[in-house]
């Protein structure tokens, strides 16, 4: 989709009925083109901009649990999460240290619905280890594009029309709505022509 393509999406915002195919991809049509849209890469940008602006604006509102969870960490992610501390707070996060190696996690992220905390900041750390290797990112973005890979809606997962159309709405309000933060596309493009040409119409 040509940059003018993409500030007309934007600006117009006008999608037609969606369907899921293949537990993977969001179906639509915008004007008069038939669009794919990743579900996983979509909600993924979408949520990595969302938490980047958090430093910008205003720290993400935060979800107290019923129950603290206490998570014990090898020393090396202890000494990490030590260190990017305030920028888990910035998003969300209500944590604090507990004793060698531990940490309690008192709320997190209240857009994030129900994670298995324990699981979620172990792989959110890895993923920030990973990105630390490919990338010169600074701490703020690492811990946004880890969050949003590991906190994203999967591949397999079934929406409704609205969880759809929400997707698909905050998708196009996105500064690069076009590719996953790791550069991949999110959406694919076939238009009238296309398929007309396609069966010699």
């Amino acid at each position: 989709m040509l940059s003018s393509e993409k500030r007309q999406l934007q600006a117009e915002s006008v999608f037609y009925k969606t369907f899921q195919l293949f537990g993977k991809y969001i179906i639509t049509s915008f004007n008069e083109s038939l669009v794919a849209i990743d579900q996983q890469r979509a909600h993924e940008r979408v949520l990595y901009e969302h938490f980047l602006r958090a430093k910008e604006q205003k720290p993400i509102s935060t979800q107290q649990s019923l129950f603290p969870t206490h998570i014990e960490l090898s020393t090396n992610d202890f000494v990490l999460i030590q260190s990017i501390m305030n920028e888990f707070r910035l998003l969300g996060f209500d944590m604090e240290l507990f004793g060698k190696n531990n940490i309690v996690v008192n709320g997190t992220p209240a857009e994030l619905g129900e994670f298995n905390i324990q699981q979620m900041i172990e792989s959110v750390l890895e993923n920030y280890k990973l990105n630390t290797l490919d990338r010169k990112l600074d701490i703020h973005d690492n811990l946004c594009r880890a969050l949003a890979k590991n906190t994203c809606i999967k591949y397999g997962k079934d929406l409704d029309e609205s969880e759809m159309q929400l997707i698909i709405s905050h998708l196009i309000q996105c500064e690069d709505p076009l590719y996953s933060p790791n550069g991949k596309p999110t959406m694919m493009e076939v238009s009238r022509d296309e398929l007309d040409k396609f069966f010699k119409k």
